[in-house]
């Protein structure tokens, strides 16, 4: 954890919104159990923060020994029927670290969907970084018309779509005792063509390690 860089997220980063949040999400909780997730959660940011910059350089041989896939056997049997799959995930344990090392560890191109950044500068380093080891990456609003055109191709979809929608259409439900709206994305994707479907889970096992 970097203590200087938790403290400015803890004053800084969202820190009204992810209070009412957690207010509204753990109403049972006292308010020194939120205070104590609130902070988790921002110790966790400093760790990730400098490990996403990391990725930039982090070899091969580092990020295997960082990261490690647990039951690879679903995709290898998928992959021998020689169609797409969709890979389902959040951004939760260190997405960037796994996205590149999928890239590197399965073997067939890996196509991510991305949200672009407003800061161009910021786009272009994650860019770099995501694309190191293969990897393509497909802007979010042309994902839909690259997925038809490139149907009959084998490859994987990595698709993190747990991000705030814009726009219409969006799907809404109650979630964690509050009105939260969810992209269309995936059923419009499946919709158009129903592909093999895998849901990835992430977890931190570690400091710098995850599954």
């Amino acid at each position: 954890m970097s203590v200087p860089l938790s403290f400015f997220l803890r004053v800084f980063y969202r820190r009204k919104i992810t209070n009412q949040n957690l207010q509204n999400s753990f109403p049972q909780f006292s308010s020194g159990e939120l205070r104590k997730v609130l902070f988790d959660y921002y110790d966790n940011l400093s760790e990730i923060i400098p490990e996403i910059i990391k990725a930039r350089t982090i070899s091969k041989e580092e990020l295997a020994s960082r990261v490690h896939f647990i039951n690879p056997k679903i995709t290898f049997e998928l992959e021998k029927k020689n169609q797409p799959i969709l890979f389902l995930t959040a951004h939760c344990a260190n997405w960037e670290w796994i996205a590149l090392a999928s890239a590197m560890h399965l073997s067939v191109p890996a196509d991510i969907v991305y949200k672009q950044t407003k800061n161009t500068h910021l786009n272009e380093f994650l860019l770099q970084s995501r694309t190191r080891f293969g990897g393509r990456m497909i802007p979010k609003n042309e994902a839909a018309k690259y997925h038809l055109h490139t149907k009959n191709e084998h490859r994987i979809i990595g698709l993190a779509a747990d991000q705030t929608p814009v726009g219409k259409g969006n799907i809404w439900t109650n979630f964690l005792n509050q009105q939260t709206d969810f992209h269309r994305g995936l059923l419009t994707l499946l919709e158009k063509r129903p592909i093999a479907t895998v849901f990835c889970k992430q977890i931190k096992t570690s400091k710098g390690h995850y599954s």
